[in-house]
């Protein structure tokens, strides 16, 4: 336990982990929209918050056409449904979030559109990758000082409403993984700790008590993590199943640390039988 204790103090931090079960993957690329330049009633752009995926509402009344990456037609959202382009290139440039999909022979963007029905709600969302880092290694600049945070792109995606052209911009930026000193430090001395109440005569009820510490401060971890929007009870009941398990084992724990040395029911042959004999074990 002390090794595995130490190995995961040791370890670098990455990206911080879904808190809850759920969500998103953790990434340490975030994505904004910082401006859309019409505000047109019914229609909603948002984005994930690693700038992956770009989701669109339409309710209005109006038509909303969403262009390619060549300025062709791509997506059409409308109130009854959402059509899209399979003569558009980013049809299939879409399916995957390398954007390396080889292209079918229909796909031509200056071809005339052949729209086919996707969603009978108005709702689409899509990968576009103008809105996220493309490249398999990390930004030059993230590569030049990866403790620092780093503004990577700028980006826009053109909308047109009901003829009209929109824009939606935001931004992309890199921020640096957290340091592992802390956790280092915690762990290492949580074991010192450990390992000097166990040296003890008496040591079972401090480390009961360091037990007990340990799942307060997850308990508390558990009470300020947010909860997924998705099956949110699942989400929270698989998260709190282990601290619930090692609140239970505390209190076996301190009952039995109370309780002082069990007393056991050995059964001993005699000439008279079979009989129950209590006694401590030495």
């Amino acid at each position: 336990m002390a090794g595995v204790a130490v190995a995961l103090a040791v370890i670098p931090a990455g990206p911080a982990s879904a808190h809850v079960g759920g969500g998103p993957e953790p990434s340490n690329y975030a994505a904004v929209i910082t401006s859309v330049s019409r505000v047109v009633p019914g229609l909603d752009v948002s984005l994930s918050a690693d700038g992956e995926r770009l989701r669109v509402t339409n309710d209005g009344a109006g038509e909303l056409l969403v262009p390619g990456y060549s300025d062709e037609p791509y997506l059409r959202i409308e109130a009854d449904g959402v059509q899209r382009n399979t003569r558009s290139p980013a049809t299939y440039l879409n399916v995957s979030l390398s954007g390396d999909t080889e292209l079918p022979p229909e796909a031509d963007p200056s071809a005339a559109p052949e729209w086919t029905s996707v969603s009978d709600t108005p709702t689409y969302e899509w990968h576009d990758h103008r809105t996220h880092w493309m490249g398999s290694q990390l930004p030059p600049a993230v590569q030049a000082d990866p403790t620092a945070e780093h503004l990577i792109a700028s980006w826009e995606v053109p909308l047109v409403y009901d003829g009209q052209p929109m824009l939606v911009a935001g931004t992309l930026t890199w921020y640096p993984p957290p340091s592992s000193l802390p956790s280092t430090v915690l762990g290492v001395g949580l074991i010192v700790v450990g390992l000097a109440v166990a040296g003890r005569a008496r040591w079972q009820r401090p480390l009961v008590v360091l037990l007990g510490l340990a799942v307060v401060a997850e308990a508390g971890h558990l009470a300020t993590s947010p909860v997924p929007a998705e099956s949110p009870v699942y989400a929270v009941t698989a998260a709190a199943l282990p601290t619930v398990v090692a609140a239970l084992l505390t209190w076996a724990s301190w009952r039995s640390v109370r309780g002082g040395p069990a007393r056991w029911c050995t059964w001993r042959v005699s000439p008279a039988g079979w009989s129950c004999c209590r006694v401590c074990p030495t």
